[in-house]
């Protein structure tokens, strides 16, 4: 066609597929440079067909041309478009359209493109009406308005990004210019009928504004079942001073259905913003933003904070300062500095004084061409009410905490004084804890500590502190627990810590002084403890007292560590739990071991006494077992006390609140986080062992046998169980009256150990029948409610001794109830 055309040899297209084959069939009438088609089929590629009409003119004159195409069916993809149209340049994310499929009409006017139609791809679908302008000068510089919609489009795959889904959507586009990501600018009106984001579906946005790569501007209002805000304002990046400026009511942003947070929490208020930026930059940004009547809720806290005030301002040309005041805190920063600055200042302080634990945390180099910082600045936490326990659930109020900081580049100097009156989680309370860590040049100090701790048990851990000491890479250190209450768990530890290399410290301990639970202990001079990229070595750890215990530490395989303790007394057992009747004596030895430290993996611990006494009386020799392979699998445990034919063994497991079943191989029953099942068996174990519990009886004697099992949740277990009684016998002491019990059943569910066909008898062998027992609400507030029907039985016993007013031996034939705690029984 070129060699009988030659004018065609001007036409871009014919000169890029001179050598390629096009079918045509339909009917084309006109000259070269006039052109009409009508009911053509095209076939330009094996990937490219078209079926259309045309009407051409000036085909030989670009700057002239005129063309209106109607196309019943064109089916191509971009790549291929790409390959056979001349100019025809589109941005990369177009290729992944993949085929499209496109009906309507396509007119070239003296160099203007209007597309009208409906485009299908693998995408989605599309209806466009839009006109685009001066496309001859490039996508940079192209104009552009019409209307856009778009049904169920994956804006995921376009953009590359998996936390998008697909949109639906109808928009108007007004004085559009450039095409590219850069030079895109636009009056915009859309209506965002749906619109998935991290898999949910958000329904009814509208935006009504201008749009650009630097320019927000307009109004945006969001109307869904879990987010309902207006928008109204700029954020506008076209000037050297960047302007926010722009008020946002925020009505309720559910956070959890829109998967933007794992828990329940819902958000509202009013925010309103006029910053400047210095630079292009927010970090050096100037002006206000005030939060009104912020609300922040979860599933069980509530928390509104009236406002939240934030201030930016320069003096001077470069001093910066930035308040922030709210009901919960007030915070203030002032200096010669830039956000991104301090950092690196920070660094550059560590890597020049500090290389080795620079090294340690990434730090290899001088950063270069910064502006020393030189700051101070405050904080001061007045209440946050609520606020923590929505965020942390089990972090209590923070009240009246202060922060006092400073740092100077030029004089290499840190200085931080934090204190904390009160700080309760999870039932366990700190008081008083300070950190005021203080750096200069290649030397400085740290000092933390806290005043007590009180555990969930009323157990009070006193006075504990740690100071250093700095001196170049080296960290000269003494940890210090001063109980007031008992001097017998007093630690005192001295020691130093030292780089070796570029991955591995050492610590060594200080011999002169070193006090272990309240005594002085002997250690080798050569102790040391080599750590460092997930390796470990531990040598001549080995501590000794007067009284020959032993405490012996060394590494596993370079990952783990085991510890041994030897001759240490089961009084330790007071101290964890606070139970002021019982006092445990004997001693144990220990060996636990983490084969890996640093994963916290294969943990286990086993534990053995020969002698276990309870207040004075040997119970026999007492083991302890456990295992889990890490903190979120299944925790193993096994415990024995067994003295000749006597017999108590518990064993079973704990799925910990953090347990992930994927981490954890143990076989069991259930795999929930925060499950146990335990199973109890006794065997002749003496009856004595209730005198340590029951009030108002002694002189207990006889053996029981028990099959107990108890699981679900450790705050409100299920339990079921068997308990036989054989050749048993007690006073009950207000009575004086001794009682003997044999070959007696015991039921025990959730609400009572029940006797089954229960018979008592009385020192003169007189017989009463039992019903009921002890009641109990899954093992908690137990109580006594038991019925007691004779014809003839002993039920008092007492002389003037034990009571002036009232007292003898009384026999008689009725019923008796007692109920009421254990503590305090009534008869009737």
């Amino acid at each position: 066609m070129m060699t009988f055309a030659p004018m065609l040899q001007k036409d871009a297209f014919f000169r890029l597929n001179q050598n390629n084959q096009i079918d045509v069939q339909g009917v084309i009438a006109g000259t070269v440079n006039n052109l009409d088609g009508k009911d053509l089929v095209i076939q330009l590629d094996k990937n490219a067909s078209i079926r259309a009409s045309f009407d051409a003119k000036n085909l030989t004159t670009p700057e002239i041309t005129t063309m209106i195409v109607k196309f019943d069916a064109l089916e191509s993809d971009v790549k291929t478009l790409k390959r056979i149209l001349p100019n025809f340049s589109l941005p990369q994310n177009f290729n992944k359209l993949g085929k499209i499929s496109y009906q309507g009409t396509l007119s070239f006017l003296f160099g203007d493109l209007i597309i009208g139609g409906r485009l299908n791809s693998n995408l989605g679908m599309s209806n466009l009406d839009i006109r685009f302008n001066e496309i001859n000068r490039g996508l940079e510089k192209a104009k552009y308005s019409g209307e856009l919609v778009l049904k169920e489009f994956n804006l995921g795959v376009w953009t590359n990004d998996n936390n998008f889904g697909k949109v639906s959507l109808e928009a108007f586009l007004k004085e559009g210019k450039g095409l590219t990501g850069k030079t895109a600018d636009a009056t915009l009106t859309a209506n965002v009928s749906t619109f998935e984001y991290r898999k949910y579906r958000y329904q009814n946005a509208n935006f009504e504004g201008r749009l650009s790569q630097q320019l927000f501007k307009g109004n945006l209002a969001v109307s869904d079942e879990h987010i309902q805000l207006d928008f109204s304002g700029q954020l506008d990046f076209t000037t050297s001073t960047p302007n926010f400026d722009f008020k946002l009511a925020v009505e309720k942003i559910d956070f959890q259905p829109l998967n933007l947070y794992t828990k329940p929490l819902t958000l509202s208020g009013q925010v309103e913003i006029d910053l400047s930026l210095r630079d292009n930059e927010l970090t050096k940004s100037e002006g206000s933003a005030v939060i009104k009547e912020l609300e922040l809720k979860n599933d069980v806290y509530q928390h509104k904070i009236e406002s939240i005030a934030f201030r930016s301002t320069f003096e001077n040309g470069d001093t910066r300062s930035i308040s922030i005041q709210s009901d919960v805190l007030d915070a203030n920063l002032e200096g010669k500095y830039e956000f991104n600055q301090i950092i690196n200042g920070l660094k550059n302080y560590a890597f020049t004084h500090f290389p080795a634990y620079a090294h340690k945390f990434g730090i290899d180099s001088l950063v270069t061409d910064i502006r020393t910082p030189q700051l101070r600045g405050n904080v001061k936490v007045f209440d946050t009410g609520t606020l923590t326990q929505i965020f942390f659930p089990k972090l209590d109020t923070i009240q009246n905490v202060t922060l006092n900081a400073a740092f100077d580049g030029n004089t290499e100097k840190l200085d931080v004084v934090l204190n904390i009156p009160k700080l309760r989680y999870d039932s366990i309370n700190f008081f008083n804890i300070y950190l005021v860590p203080i750096l200069s040049a290649m030397k400085g100090g740290i000092n933390l500590g806290l005043d007590s701790i009180v555990l969930k048990n009323n157990t009070r851990l006193e006075a504990t502190a740690l100071i250093g000491d700095w001196f170049s890479d080296s960290l000269a250190f003494n940890f210090n627990y001063a109980p007031m209450s008992s001097f017998k768990y007093k630690f005192n530890i001295d020691g130093l810590l030292t780089p070796l290399d570029s991955t591995m410290f050492q610590i060594a301990l200080d011999t002169t002084n070193l006090n272990l639970l309240g005594t002085t202990w002997d250690l080798s001079p050569n102790n040391f403890i080599h750590f460092g990229d997930s390796t470990i070595q531990v040598g001549n750890f080995e501590f000794r007292d007067r009284t020959n215990r032993r405490i012996h530490l060394e590494s596993y395989e370079n990952k783990g560590l085991t510890l041994e303790l030897q001759r240490f007394d089961l009084d330790l057992i007071d101290s964890l739990w606070n139970y002021p009747t019982l006092e445990f004596s004997g001693q144990y030895d220990l060996v636990a071991t983490a084969k890996n430290i640093f994963q916290l993996e294969e943990i286990s611990a086993f534990l053995t006494a020969d002698s276990l006494t309870i207040n004075k009386d040997y119970w026999g020799k007492f083991q302890v077992k456990a295992f889990t392979e890490n903190l979120q699998s299944t925790i193993s445990a096994y415990a024995r006390i067994a003295k000749e034919e006597e017999e108590l063994l518990v064993k079973g497991y704990y799925n910990p609140a953090g347990y992930d079943a994927e981490k954890s191989s143990a076989r069991v029953n259930t795999r929930q986080p925060n499950y146990f099942d335990l199973s109890i068996a006794a065997y002749r174990y003496p009856m004595r062992l209730l005198e340590y519990f029951v009030v108002g009886a002694s002189a207990i004697e006889g053996v029981f046998d028990a099959d107990i099992q108890l699981e679900g949740d450790p705050a409100k277990p299920d339990v079921v169980g068997k308990i036989k009684i054989d050749d048993a016998a007690l006073t009950v002491d207000f009575l004086q009256t001794r009682y003997f019990i044999d070959n007696q059943q015991l039921v025990i569910n959730n609400q009572k150990i029940d006797v089954v066909n229960g018979v008592i008898k009385d020192e003169m062998g007189n017989s009463a029948f039992v019903k009921g027992g002890l009641t109990h609400n899954r093992l908690k507030n137990l109580g006594l409610a038991l019925e007691l029907n004779a014809e003839r039985f002993l039920a008092l016993n007492t002389t003037k001794k034990d009571d002036s007013a009232f007292y003898g031996r009384g026999i008689g034939s009725g019923n008796v109830t007692f109920f009421g705690s254990l503590n305090k029984q009534i008869l009737s």
